[in-house]
């Protein structure tokens, strides 16, 4: 995938993401995004003070468009961001093709996966949800928001991250 056409995909993606915080009325235990696993899609070249500020851009677009409170969403992500590079190294290693751009989340089959989705909706997650809860809900409702927002997300991040880490014959499971 080259670079125009990542752009194009990561900004539907983020306009898809900002038109569902919204306009759907969504039920406080469920909040819906797929912004960690963006951040976690950006290029390879890109190094982590770039995506750090990528994501922190990112959430402060989804904040600012939406109803939430600025900030939750860029220092969730900001966190994500600088996270990104250890974490594509623990997953994949030196197992990352040399020859694509982007990351191709499939090298390490269904389970490396999972795993690149999970991780990071799971850090972001637990700070935004954190942040925003502010001792104001108990820590059940907040547990509770957590593991329904995950297992949401987790389906969703994983067409946001084919959609962006596919070449022009599709993501491919090895």
């Amino acid at each position: 995938m080259n670079n125009k056409s990542f752009i194009i995909n990561y900004l539907i993606l983020l306009a898809a993401d900002i038109l569902v915080l919204a306009l759907c009325n969504l039920p406080q235990f469920l909040f819906v995004t797929i912004l960690p696993v963006m951040v976690m899609c950006l290029p390879r070249s890109v190094n982590t003070p770039l995506g750090m500020a990528i994501a922190f851009a990112t959430g402060f677009a989804a904040d600012f468009l939406t109803t939430g409170a600025l900030g939750l969403s860029s220092a969730a992500l900001v966190v994500v961001g600088l996270l990104r590079t250890p974490l594509l190294s623990l997953l994949f290693g030196d197992t990352l093709p040399l020859h694509r751009s982007t990351v191709a989340f499939t090298s390490k089959g269904f389970a490396g996966a999972v795993l690149f989705v999970l991780i990071p909706l799971a850090v972001f997650l637990a700070i935004y949800i954190t942040i925003d809860g502010a001792g104001m809900r108990s820590l059940w409702f907040n547990c509770l928001r957590f593991i329904i927002s995950l297992a949401a997300d987790s389906l969703l991040s994983f067409g946001a991250a084919v959609m962006l880490t596919s070449d022009k014959k599709g993501g491919q499971w090895n």
